[in-house]
């Protein structure tokens, strides 16, 4: 049986709302919009306005036009706190693919909790299609799910070649089963409701679902004046990273400037390239990085210094980074699939511009049909690399090459057939694997260059490939940045002494003896983290 994709939301719980008893024991709900007003009161009066308006609704005071009038009035001014007070946490269920991902885990006002590609075995029960293409009839759904059983067919013979699960998965399309848990303010979903309205042709159907649940929710469930007053308001809300947009190809953005080989740094399809860069130097905060390091060095100095130490080393480097975020501004563009991508979007501080990817797509098939590419004929990696993800394994291989290319070119062609035969992109887009490359512009701070992101993605546990392009970016800003500055961009482990995982990562990671003073084995990580372990349970 064919499975359609069809999203379930499940809102598990939302507010704030507040149950309070009436004179005659009845209970009264406060709802979302009524605290709203009197969290706005405040601003005019002082926090017992909302005491004022809990003791009113227990005198069953009928607040209904008051409430309305007020919101209306504030909110569409587009005073945007008023929508970022209230929100909802839920699943996203039901037959939901992994779009869910791609479409809402960019929000800056959000969190999410998602099925990890690198970590969830890929299966051809798993597929689904979307219901724009089944609605077409049987050929196309046949041709659809053909393509998607070779793409999982080829990621299972890649792994039995040699090439690890998170690397064979990237020839995996994202039309197969995902969803996810997530915690939304009603700003971000006005954000999402607006991107869907103004560019709807580009933005998947799951999401639009998605968003007329969330919306029936809200409506439903007393935050409907709140909402309807902000997304009304003459004001745009925050910038999230979005790559469902322009099918047109009308607009290029930012990083998509970077695409031409003509342009003086267009060899960033080949690797990341330093595009703009403004580092103030700061004596104070040279002063402040000499004393960071010597206490840093005291501290590394054995396992029972680490442990009893670690947490103020770590404070001592985040005060630093606080308090001079602004000396260091620094933009990198590179050329990554859309399985990092997933990853790289979801650092919410981390200021970034990505390639649309129906623009990416166009780019992929345009080089193929350029180059007289019959499916599989070229066994060149370097003309392969600016549009397609190539692990070593692939790369190095050519019977894997030969595998991996035959197969995105084959899907590639499959899209293109659904397109041709009425298909929207914006579900056609279901089809393209993961492994696709989309130009990428990151904006970096002092935060983002350490604690924030940097940090995290040259971890040892890092997604390989994503850890491989950060280390290729750390090593260009650090040759632009003062020599003790560059030190601090370094992994996670090197800001604490010990490998913040809780299984010792053995020979694949040895990071950690870089900085300290002492042979860091498994018997010292398991007592580290035996301590820290400990530590947590005696606060419980």
């Amino acid at each position: 049986m064919v499975a359609i994709i069809n999203p379930k939301v499940d809102v598990v719980s939302y507010g704030p709302v507040l149950e309070v008893e009436g004179e005659d024991g009845k209970k009264i709900t406060i709802t979302p919009d009524e605290f709203v007003y009197g969290a706005a009161n405040i601003t005019y009066k002082d926090t017992g306005a909302l005491r004022e308006l809990i003791d009113k609704k227990r005198n069953e005071v009928d607040l209904k036009d008051k409430v309305k009038k007020m919101l209306i009035k504030v909110g569409s001014a587009g005073h945007a706190s008023m929508a970022t007070t209230p929100g909802f946490w839920g699943f996203i269920e039901g037959d939901s693919s992994k779009f869910v991902d791609s479409i809402f885990t960019t929000a800056v006002f959000g969190s999410s909790l998602m099925p990890s590609g690198r970590r969830v075995p890929i299966t051809k029960e798993a597929i689904l299609v979307p219901k724009a293409i089944a609605d077409k009839g049987k050929e196309l759904t046949d041709l659809y799910l053909k393509q998607s059983e070779e793409n999982i067919d080829t990621y299972e013979t890649l792994q039995t070649r040699g090439v690890p699960k998170e690397e064979a998965a990237k020839i995996v399309q994202y039309g197969h089963k995902g969803g996810g848990f997530m915690f939304m303010p009603l700003e971000t979903l006005i954000h999402f409701s607006k991107l869907a309205e103004r560019d709807p042709d580009a933005m998947p159907e799951e999401g639009k679902e998605v968003i007329s649940q969330l919306e029936n929710f809200v409506k439903e469930n007393g935050m409907g004046v709140t909402y309807e007053a902000r997304k009304q308001a003459p004001r745009a809300g925050c910038v999230h990273p979005n790559i469902f947009r322009d099918v047109k190809g009308l607009n290029e953005n930012y990083a998509e400037e970077y695409v031409d080989l003509t342009h003086p740094l267009g060899g960033v399809l080949f690797s990341p390239k330093l595009i703009a860069s403004n580092i103030e130097r700061s004596p104070e905060l040279e002063r402040r990085l000499y004393n960071y390091f010597k206490k840093r060095e005291q501290v590394f100095s054995n396992p029972e210094s680490v442990k009893n130490n670690w947490k103020n080393i770590l404070g001592d480097l985040e005060e630093v980074v606080g308090d001079f975020n602004s000396t260091v501004d620094i933009r990198i563009a590179s050329n990554i699939p859309w399985r990092v991508w997933g990853e790289v979007k979801r650092h919410r501080t981390l200021s970034q511009d990505t390639e649309s990817i129906y623009h990416a797509v166009n780019r992929a098939m345009k080089k193929v049909e350029d180059n007289n590419c019959t499916i599989g004929s070229i066994d060149n990696p370097n003309f392969w690399y600016p549009i397609l993800s190539l692990p070593s394994t692939i790369k190095n291989n050519p019977e894997n090459l030969d595998i991996w290319t035959k197969e995105f070119s084959n899907s590639l062609n499959v899209y293109k057939k659904l397109i041709d035969s009425g298909v929207k992109e914006s579900e056609a887009i279901a089809i393209i694997p993961r492994g696709i490359k989309m130009m990428n512009i990151k904006n970096y701070d002092l935060y983002n260059l350490t604690t924030g992101y940097m940090s995290l993605r040259l971890c040892g546990t890092a997604e390989s490939e994503m850890r491989s392009i950060t280390e290729q970016e750390s090593r260009l800003i650090r040759e632009i940045l003062p020599k003790t500055l560059g030190r601090i961009i370094s992994p996670k482990c090197h800001y604490t002494g010990f490998c913040p995982e809780l299984d010792y990562q053995g020979a694949k990671c040895r990071k950690v003896n870089q900085e300290v003073d002492f042979n860091y084995d498994e018997d010292i990580h398991k007592t580290l983290q035996s301590a820290r372990i400990k530590g947590i349970e005696e606060k419980l």
